[in-house]
């Protein structure tokens, strides 16, 4: 029934709502398949915006990425009755090293991607603040260097269990409260 949440951007997490409500109980209360579906489409969206939060502020601390950054590349898609998942998705590439502050030393560019500070030895800065690293002894050619990418990093670390934990914790007492809210509704 449920399908619940998952996270995403190549490999995916889900944590399935039949696991965290009791779904007996809420057809008992709603009796309407419709009427169940709705209170959990829009226990799953709340939820679910409760979520993008904490996982932006997680992403932002592993990355090292500034947290206005960090939703240009998250997408929301809502649940609805009939599609009983709200998925949170990771979009875009690999970030330029230029994103995490870095500034030219003598023996390279230092920056602080993955929130750490360090040196990239032989490394300069072009145009725009981008960092590259020379291929060879000559002049050319030349790479850009690169950082976390959001999609990778939605799977690694704290973000997937912060992910998870928010959504064991709100997600049953939101449905509790859309059930409510629909019952109160069709008593008058």
């Amino acid at each position: 029934m449920a399908e619940g949440f998952s996270l995403g951007g190549g490999v995916v997490v889900t944590v399935d709502a039949r696991d965290l409500i009791d779904e007996a109980r809420v057809f008992q209360q709603l009796g309407d398949g419709d009427l169940v579906n709705m209170a959990l489409s829009r226990a799953l969206n709340w939820t679910m915006d409760r979520t993008y939060t904490q996982v932006a502020r997680g992403l932002a601390k592993q990355t090292g990425l500034a947290y206005s950054a960090v939703p240009k590349s998250l997408e929301k898609r809502y649940a609805s009755a009939g599609n009983l998942e709200a998925q949170i998705v990771g979009t875009g590439k690999f970030h330029s090293l230029a994103d995490f502050g870095p500034t030219q030393r003598k023996k390279g560019v230092s920056a602080k991607p993955w929130n750490v500070r360090r040196t990239f030895p032989g490394t300069f800065m072009g145009p725009n603040g981008q960092v590259y690293k020379r291929l060879g002894r000559s002049r050319l050619p030349i790479e850009k260097l690169w950082g976390p990418s959001i999609p990778r990093e939605m799977t690694r670390g704290n973000v997937a269990s912060t992910f998870q934990a928010v959504v064991r914790e709100r997600l049953p007492a939101r449905v509790e409260h859309e059930v409510g809210f629909i019952l109160r509704k069709l008593g008058g």
